[in-house]
């Protein structure tokens, strides 16, 4: 257990499959639809050195199973928050696939099984692909462009909509949320995203009757999830069209990582776009992770362990648990410190067995290190 955790394909692909097992020890990872279907994609891609199939067979095994929970895809959560679902938007992950369970002590749970793409990684880490799947590509693009940037522009546009002046990038999460509560405005995004989403003929008919009734006249307040979407392709709309980034095909892939946001504490990529605008959506006690950064932090703890003996690392982990061990600098270190809070002695793995006078020596030893580690912040 940790900090929940969202990886772009950046980030996903740079790490060794090492590093990815140290990656799980620290945290609870999301796996979202859209890496999956990046991963998959390239079936369709030519691979120098390698064929296409053992590319993702590579990627799959990177996994070491079947995957983390498959969080909802953000057009099914869009949707739901327009009927008026709530829809989670504080660091969980919102997971569609399960069932309430009731245990024989009368305590309640949620089992969430395999989804159907979590079964798909098992099949891709032994190379086994289904034939459908050498043509998921061009269709599951087709699906990650239901909002478009060029159709949101036209929008702009024909509405003779005028976006506020900014001069610096740090201005336009300001900017976007000025003009996204526009009361003579509200209309217009509540059909935009209508128009793009295009639910179902009886989900639709709620949702026009659900606007109709509603008691606020913001969409911020009518569908927040649905909302938050709409302010990251607003985001993305304001830095192309300031020049604060240039637009490539991919900036629209890239940008489906960020619909995910609210579902997660941590997120991290090593992408120039999710560089510049992810700051711009995250929550306050949300935080961003370099990917490389990651992946080297990453290695200090798989180097470090590596240089203790079998009994100290039990030790270590025994007092330690999935905390790492801390380091300045390290951005998983201060990651727990964010979302968790310091370190504290009995916070272990108390499934480690160990004498009375070894764990002494486990408490002893994790407590030294964080006297080290805090003299060095001071």
């Amino acid at each position: 257990m940790g900090p929940i955790l969202i990886l772009d394909k950046s980030t996903f692909q740079s790490l060794g499959y090492e590093e990815h097992i140290e990656l799980k020890k620290h945290f609870m990872e999301n796996l979202t639809p859209i890496l999956a279907m990046e991963i998959v994609a390239d079936l369709a891609k030519e691979v120098k050195g390698k064929s296409s199939e053992e590319k993702v067979q590579e990627l799959a095994q990177k996994f070491g199973g079947s995957g983390p929970p498959l969080n909802i895809s953000f057009q099914d959560a869009c949707i739901s928050s327009l009927i008026g679902n709530y829809i989670p938007m504080t660091g969980q992950i919102a997971v569609g696939h399960g069932s309430p369970t009731t245990g024989s002590d009368g305590s309640k749970g949620f089992f969430v099984d395999l989804h159907p793409i979590n079964e798909s990684i098992l099949r891709w880490a032994k190379q086994s692909f289904e034939e459908e799947e050498y043509d998921v590509s061009a269709e599951w693009r087709n699906k990650t462009r239901t909002f478009s940037i060029d159709d949101f522009q036209e929008e702009i546009n024909s509405r003779h909509i005028i976006l506020p002046a900014v001069k610096t990038i740090e201005e336009i999460p300001d900017a976007a949320n000025k003009l996204l509560n526009q009361i003579s405005l509200q209309e217009v995004w509540f059909e935009w995203i209508m128009e793009r989403l295009d639910p179902p003929p009886i989900l639709k008919f709620q949702i026009l009757q659900r606007w109709r009734n509603r008691q606020s006249p913001y969409f911020s307040e009518f569908a927040p999830y649905a909302y938050f979407c709409l302010k990251a392709i607003l985001i993305l709309h304001y830095v192309v069209r300031r020049k604060f980034i240039g637009w490539k095909s991919t900036n629209l892939l890239d940008l489906n990582y960020l619909f995910y946001l609210p579902f997660c504490q941590v997120f991290t990529s090593n992408d120039k776009l999710h560089r510049k605008l992810a700051p711009m959506l995250l929550r306050s006690n949300q935080s961003f992770i370099v990917g490389n950064k990651l992946k080297s932090d990453l290695n200090r703890l798989i180097n470090e362990k590596k240089s203790m003996d079998e009994a100290k690392r039990r030790r270590l982990a025994f007092a330690l648990g999935t905390y790492p061990i801390p380091a300045t600098g390290s951005v998983i270190t201060k990651a727990w410190e964010t979302h968790f809070g310091p370190w504290k002695r009995g916070s272990g793995n108390r499934a480690i067995k160990l004498s009375s006078e070894e764990e002494k020596l486990a408490y002893n030893e994790a407590e030294e290190l964080f006297e080290k580690y805090n003299n060095a912040k001071r």
